[in-house]
């Protein structure tokens, strides 16, 4: 086993918040095999490349690159590479209240293996960082709960969006595309299908096309952009990536039957 390692355990104290205990690289060998009764440890590790099993509370997972896996406190587990094909893996043990609230927060219960994810550039900064002896310790750890953050929120969007069916998938993106010009053809490079099953798909569940619920979600925005900001009617239009002021005072009134100027001064009579 080939290992490039920081250990902080001694910079660690009971106060700590959120902190990095050990984090480094490894390429796991033959000679490769941690088994643990009740692992005291928190640990995230992302697989570079290889293969290998994780026995953990009961579950047999094998992860391979591209994959994270956690190890939590208090569980029972058993892990070793594949000796024809080894895992090289960044990996990185955290201590402390915050640290254990985010991956409580943001991660599933009970779920050890998160396939897929694209979380290599953070992986890489928390070693890059703890290996940095330049960096003291508190800029480590500040700089390290960052990127636990954004690992933690990566994985739990990912699972939300698994976990939508296609319909939900296109109105998360329309919802998404609010601000920005639209076309069908936009949805077809994202989802790769037809703009016919696209739309079959979207009336199917939610009784009308796509582009109807992405008009009415600019219009929706649009009311809330004229009831709570001081922006004006232009600055709007732009916002919304109408292509001009009259265009956008066209599509409110059809849709709301009156001018956006009216809309808003109505709204704001009736708040006094």
């Amino acid at each position: 086993m080939v290992e490039n390692f920081r250990d902080f355990t001694r910079f660690i104290s009971p106060e700590t918040p959120a902190a990095v205990r050990i984090a480094g690289e490894t390429v796991d060998g033959t000679d490769f095999y941690i088994s643990r009764e009740k692992g005291d440890m928190l640990a995230l590790e992302y697989i570079i490349s290889g293969t290998g099993t994780l026995e953990i509370n009961g579950q047999e997972l094998h992860p391979q690159a591209g994959d994270v896996f956690l190890l939590t406190l208090g569980s029972r587990h058993t892990y070793y590479a594949d000796p024809d094909d080894p895992w090289r893996k960044y990996f990185a043990v955290f201590s402390g209240p915050v640290a254990e609230r985010i991956i409580e927060s943001y991660l599933p219960a009970d779920t050890y293996l998160f396939p897929r994810c694209n979380v290599e550039p953070y992986f890489r900064e928390i070693v890059q960082v703890s290996l940095d002896d330049a960096v003291p310790f508190t800029e480590k750890t500040d700089r390290i709960t960052v990127a636990l953050l954004k690992i933690c929120m990566y994985i739990r969007s990912r699972n939300v969006l698994e976990q939508q069916d296609l319909a939900d998938k296109i109105r998360s993106r329309l919802d998404f595309y609010v601000e920005h010009p639209f076309s069908l053809d936009m949805l077809c490079r994202d989802f790769n299908y037809s703009k016919n099953h696209l739309i079959h798909v979207f009336r199917e569940k939610f009784g009308k096309t796509p582009y109807q619920y992405y008009c009415e979600v600019k219009i929706e925005t649009a009311k809330r952009y004229l009831q709570d900001s001081s922006m004006c009617i232009g600055e709007i239009a732009d916002l919304l990536a109408f292509s001009d002021r009259q265009y956008f005072a066209s599509c409110f009134r059809k849709a709301v039957g009156c001018s956006p100027r009216e809309y808003r001064n109505r709204v704001r009579k009736s708040a006094m």
